[in-house]
């Protein structure tokens, strides 16, 4: 089972790989192939929109837990006009998209083949104070995992303790993601 990253720049990330200097890596794993791509293609058809107004609106709508980087929405949205899906309109400085028909059309026709939107879904009714504490509880124990890792490194019988309480963490964490993908039984 592969790990979601929902990283974002600057600040605190509550699951994602950062770098030293707070800068998001990995972010297009946030995507499988192609998501970005109807992703874009939706909010241009709620209205234009340049390229960092698109950046600005996928920050809100993941509540600052994914943020695209430039080097990702740009080129998308180039190969989107390449491919006549968008018109880049210049107003000023910047370029404002808008979807063309054809893009409509292949939006139309993929509208079931895109499971990212039940991810977007999910931040719709986040509540923030709850993330936050468990972002915190969970850098928490990472720490202590660390902690006591670095303190076992030498102690063969407390290093396999800690490989076993490893395994068995994995294992509940996933009992639990998939308990969370049946229905409650109210």
């Amino acid at each position: 089972m592969g790990h979601e990253k929902f990283p974002r720049r600057g600040g605190s990330h509550f699951f994602a790989g950062h770098d030293e200097r707070g800068g998001s890596r990995g972010g297009e794993n946030f995507f499988k192939r192609g998501d970005i791509k109807l992703v874009l293609l939706k909010i241009l058809q709620k209205q234009p929109r340049h390229g960092d107004d698109i950046i600005k609106v996928l920050e809100e709508k993941f509540k600052g837990f994914y943020s695209p980087s430039p080097g990702s929405v740009h080129p998308t949205l180039q190969m989107l006009e390449d491919q006549d899906f968008v018109e880049a309109v210049k107003e000023g400085r910047k370029k404002v998209y808008h979807i063309t028909e054809e893009g409509t059309i292949y939006l139309d026709s993929h509208q079931n083949e895109d499971p990212f939107v039940s991810r977007m879904n999910q931040f719709e009714n986040v509540n923030m104070e709850e993330m936050q504490n468990l972002r915190s509880d969970m850098q928490g124990l990472f720490h202590d995992f660390m902690k006591t890792a670095r303190q076992v490194m030498d102690h063969p019988e407390k290093k396999k303790q800690l490989q076993d309480l490893l395994k068995t963490t994995h294992e509940e964490l996933s009992n639990i993601a998939s308990d969370g993908n049946k229905p409650d039984d109210k």
